[in-house]
């Protein structure tokens, strides 16, 4: 490669023509090493169409031709073209064989009449005749000639064919043979340039053309090469398209021409270009073919990258490659430099370090350090004769086969996600099944790599002892760690996997609960049990309505110590969790209604003495219920009467030994019990005066007794008068009761008998007056 931004080497340029409609001559294909070129071809026309009137028999439908080669002339190509009036006869036959058009050309008169031109390689079918007569049939453009007159009238009726056949020969020199095709006519110039030659030897250099439609008369057109007008003994310099064959001297190849023209005197020892000029004043000519053989000893630098060397998780890359030199015309140099690209970032340049002979190779490798910007997958692209920045230093026969390009994947160890340690909760710590496949979905990263688990960290880095049975993989320790692989087609990764194994938490199943409401909002308090129901005092108890919320710890109960239950009876669950595992147990809460009693009064009765009193409440019992079918008990304490113990037996007649006193009342129906209560107070009645004295010491009546005064009104005061009103004695709580004796003076004597009169002051808020009577004193 001499300059990359060079025409590639040989490629035909148009650089101007006027009028020229069709498809442009260009390089169709090139031969390096010993070749030369002949051509083997004839007309369909019998005779000069500029002559001869008319179109009536004037085009065969075939005609014939030899190819005569030496013994050491050996056939490389052989390309066979047949062209006519009209728009295309593309299905032919060569010596019987049916021959179908591989590519096919066309082109426009000024008159706007078409005509064609069609290819197809027959390489094979000349190998296998080699040398002898060659007859191209079924060529027929009769029917475009009867029915379109302008064919006739412009004498450009015509039809032919050729084959250009491509040769090898030991004594030939190094060549390059260039075969151009297309379809161009020439009314006026059309101007062909040669570009990146290297012409080391110009003897025996010549051109060769397949141009159809010149006519023998028309003395109007010149072929200028290196603008050297080109003739021979067949071709005067100015008709040289006038219906000749040099090859085989015949001058009756009417309205085409296969003429071959030495060059060598027209260009020189280093040229670098070469430039071909056709000239037309009046002849209606096409330019079908051309063929150059150039004495021209170049080079031809191509590259291939044979492998690439890569280790997993490293950007550094070996690439082994090779530098050819194949159908080249010379030895490529040592040195030529050799440029290396990844995603078109250029990475690193290398040189060839030894002479590559004409079809010659040379191997080498380098050591690539890709950089961070380029990816993983990537396009790693080699060009010879590239110094890195899209030039070279080597003029080559094709400047566009110095790159090899071909797709890399870097080898990464496979991607995983890092698993947590795993917590399972079973039973039994010491023996324990697991599937370890499970945690397949969730280490992998990438579904194509494989996983195999093992139970050291070495034996996953040697690939060796692999778990058989990972499906049911027994675990015998309360913490167990494995080791997970995870393998691409390259490189391997390796993760730990540690499995917990915990117990679930014991626990207590509590007895089912009961309470009795009084109200509707009567509610269960079932904090109560989070201290009795878990076995370990750190596991956390909490409470649920379902089963499935226990189990998926979901919508736990609110205000657990103050539940109100929706139905009775009800079962609550619970689960207990140790922060890893956890169990689920229930209990039912059951409520019932206590019973509904009526509000009793306070009982009153007298004092006795020292607010003693003695009651009757035992209809109480039928008074306090509202259901007949609870029962009723008293009780002198509320804690009695919330136990059920020592009931008061005698409620007909109850002592309350001082009031006043509450009586609690304990109402039961079958699950739930009452308690109210009522009290017991005492009043000062007025007390009872016994008005008779016997005071004979017969232990009958012998003192003046007042029942209910001394122990009840403790402050009173007796006075006792004779009927003569005199007052004789007189007593109080400290006295002892009268005995019918009275003082007078120092000494104490009976008192007469008689009646006699007492005041009584009793000295009580209820009793403001005192009590009067009379009394009968009898020794």
């Amino acid at each position: 490669m001499k300059v990359k931004s060079y025409c590639i080497a040989f490629i035909v340029i148009v650089s101007g023509f006027l009028s020229a409609y069709g498809q442009n001559v260009s390089l169709y294909q090139q031969f390096n090493g010993r070749y030369d070129f002949t051509f083997v071809g004839n007309t369909m026309n019998l005779g000069e169409n500029n002559i001869t009137p008319g179109c009536a028999d004037l085009v065969a439908s075939s005609s014939s031709a030899d190819l005569t080669l030496n013994p050491d002339q050996l056939v490389e190509r052989a390309y066979l073209y047949w062209a006519g009036s009209g728009l295309g006869d593309f299905n032919v036959k060569l010596n019987g064989v049916d021959i179908t058009a591989e590519r096919n050309f066309s082109v426009t008169s000024n008159m706007q009449l078409p005509y064609f031109s069609a290819f197809a390689d027959v390489t094979n079918q000349i190998l296998s005749t080699g040398n002898g007569t060659y007859t191209l049939s079924d060529l027929d453009i009769s029917q475009t000639l009867l029915t379109v007159g302008g064919y006739c009238q412009n004498r450009t009726n015509f039809a032919g064919w050729a084959i250009v056949v491509v040769y090898s020969d030991a004594a030939l020199p190094i060549n390059q043979i260039n075969i151009y095709d297309g379809l161009q006519r020439v009314p006026d110039d059309l101007v062909i340039n040669l570009s990146s030659l290297n012409v080391l030897d110009n003897n025996n250099s010549k051109i060769g053309f397949i141009a159809w439609e010149g006519d023998v008369n028309l003395a109007t057109e010149t072929f200028y090469f290196n603008n050297h007008p080109l003739s021979n003994a067949l071709n005067p310099v100015n008709n040289v398209f006038n219906g000749t064959n040099t090859v085989t001297g015949s001058n009756q190849l009417y309205n085409m021409d296969l003429d071959i023209y030495d060059i060598q005197n027209f260009i020189n020892i280093g040229d670098a270009t070469a430039t071909i000029k056709l000239s037309s004043t009046g002849d209606f000519i096409m330019i079908n073919t051309v063929v150059t053989k150039l004495n021209n000893q170049l080079p031809d630098a191509t590259i291939t990258v044979d492998s690439v060397d890569k280790t997993c998780d490293s950007r550094t890359i070996v690439a082994h490659y090779t530098v050819a030199n194949p159908n080249s015309t010379n030895a490529l140099p040592a040195y030529t430099p050799i440029a290396i690209y990844a995603n078109g970032q250029l990475i690193q340049t290398t040189a060839t370090t030894a002479i590559i002979p004409i079809d010659g190779s040379w191997t080498s490798q380098i050591t690539l350090n890709l950089p961070n910007t380029v990816p993983d997958n990537f396009t790693l692209k080699f060009v010879v004769d590239d110094s890195g920045n899209g030039t070279g230093i080597v003029i080559e026969l094709l400047e566009n086969n110095n790159t090899f390009s071909q797709l890399v994947s870097l080898w990464t160890s496979p991607q995983f996600n890092a698993l947590p340690p795993q917590y399972l909760c079973t039973s039994d710590t010491s023996n324990y099944v697991i599937d370890l496949s499970a945690y397949l979905p969730l280490v992998l990263v990438n579904p194509s790599d494989t996983v195999t688990f093992f139970s050291t960290s070495a034996d996953a880095n040697a690939d060796v002892n692999a778990i058989i049975n990972s499906s049911s993989y027994v675990l015998t320790q309360p913490v167990t760690t494995l080791y997970i692989r995870l393998d691409n087609a390259h490189c391997f990764s390796i993760t730990p996997l540690q499995i917990n194994l915990k117990p679930y938490p014991a626990f207590s199943t509590p007895d089912g609960v009961t309470i009795c409401r009084e109200t509707e909002e009567s509610a269960f308090d079932l904090t109560e049990y989070q201290n009795s129901i878990p076995a370990v005092a750190t596991d956390s108890v909490t409470f649920f309505e379902t089963q499935q919320d226990a189990e998926n710890n979901t919508n736990p109960i609110q205000n657990s110590d103050h539940y109100l239950p929706n139905q009775s009876p009800k079962i609550v669950f619970v689960r207990i969790d140790n922060g890893y595992c956890f169990s689920t147990t229930s209990f039912t809460l059951t409520f019932y209604d206590v019973p509904k009693y009526n509000p009793l009064p306070d009982l009153r009765s007298c004092n006795e003495g020292y607010t003693q009193g003695t009651f009757d409440f035992s209809g109480y019992e039928t008074t306090v219920k509202q259901n007949q079918n609870d029962t009723v008990h008293f009780y002198e304490s509320l804690d009695n009467a919330a136990t059920g113990i020592n009931p008061i037996s005698d409620p007909d007649h109850y002592v309350a030994y001082t009031t006043p006193k509450t009586i609690f009342v304990r109402i039961d129906n079958e699950n739930c019990y009452s308690i109210t209560s009522f009290s017991l107070t005492t009043r000062n009645c007025p007390p009872t005066v016994y008005n008779y004295i016997s005071a004979n010491n017969d232990s009958v009546n012998d003192r003046f007794v007042v029942d209910g005064l001394k122990t009840i009104f403790t402050n009173f005061r007796i006075e006792i008068y004779n009927r003569w009103g005199r007052l004789v004695w007189t007593g109080n709580k400290d006295s002892e009761d009268w005995d019918g004796r009275v003082k007078d003076g120092f000494e104490i004597s009976k008192a007469p008998d008689g009646t006699y009169f007492y005041v009584i002051y009793l000295n009580d808020k209820d009793y403001p007056e005192p009590l009067k009577g009379f009394l009968y004193l009898n020794h």
